[in-house]
């Protein structure tokens, strides 16, 4: 399973303290790495519009945002 698009990435205007909430609700250990590590961590935005994803050999389809 992958998903492969091409566009742009460009460092965020937030931080991860911004995030940290968000972060912490997906991946709830997640909050520890930032206590420990929080002022190295930094936020790229993505953006894309369109994305190839392959869910197995059979499954594969073009994404348009």
């Amino acid at each position: 399973e992958h998903v492969r698009a091409s566009g742009r990435a460009v460092k965020s205007s937030y931080t991860i303290y911004d995030l940290a909430d968000a972060f912490a609700a997906k991946i709830p250990c997640y909050q520890a790495t930032i206590d420990a590590v929080g002022d190295d961590l930094i936020l790229y935005e993505i953006a894309f519009d369109t994305a190839i994803v392959t869910v197995d050999m059979e499954h594969r389809e073009k994404i348009s945002l």
